[in-house]
C-alpha cells in the first residue's frame, strides 16, 4: 500500500488470504476497487511513489509459492510489468522514496533463509545496487 500523489488516493493491491490480485483505491471517506486492474497475486511486496517520475512502484513479495523479483507500474488503471531485474527475490524489506536524488531506496529483507543487508536504488529505468552491509544472515530459530 502507498500514497499515489498524482491520484491522490492510496492505493492497495493485493495481501494476505490468497494472495490476492485485486487493486483499491482509498480517498480518505471510502475504498473503491480498480476494475481491470488485477494482476499477478502477490502478498508482501513493497509499494512507493516516485514523485520525480509520478509513478506508482511496486515491487518483489510472493507469490503463493514463491518470492519474486519483478517491479510493477500502475498508471492508476492498470498494472504493468517494467522489470524482472534488479533485487532478488525476499519479502520484508524496507522501501522509501529519496525525493532529493530522484531515486527509490530498497534495502534489505530476507528470502526464508537468509537476511539481507543490501541496498538498491530505482532510476525509473532500473535497479541499481548500491552497497552490501552488513552482510547477509542465516536466519535462525530460537524458539
Amino acid at each position: 500500500m502507498a500514497y499515489d500523489e498524482r491520484l491522490r488516493r492510496t492505493v492497495l493491491f493485493g495481501g494476505n488470504g490468497g494472495p490476492r490480485g485485486d487493486t483499491w483505491t482509498w480517498d480518505g471517506t471510502s475504498w473503491e476497487a480498480v476494475p481491470g486492474s488485477e494482476a499477478l497475486p502477490r502478498f508482501n511486496s513493497l509499494a512507493q511513489y516516485d514523485s520525480v517520475r509520478h509513478q506508482l512502484i511496486r515491487t518483489t513479495g510472493w507469490n503463493g509459492t514463491t518470492r519474486v523479483r519483478e517491479t510493477w507500474l500502475f498508471d492508476g488503471q492498470r498494472w504493468s510489468l517494467t522489470s524482472s531485474e534488479g533485487p532478488g527475490p525476499r519479502n520484508h524489506a524496507a522501501i522509501a522514496f529519496d525525493r532529493r536524488r530522484g531515486r527509490l531506496v530498497l534495502h534489505g529483507g530476507h528470502d526464508g533463509t537468509f537476511v539481507f543487508g543490501d541496498t538498491w536504488e530505482w532510476d525509473g529505468l532500473r535497479w541499481i545496487e548500491r552497497l552490501t552491509s552488513p552482510p547477509e544472515r542465516r536466519i535462525e530459530n530460537d524458539h
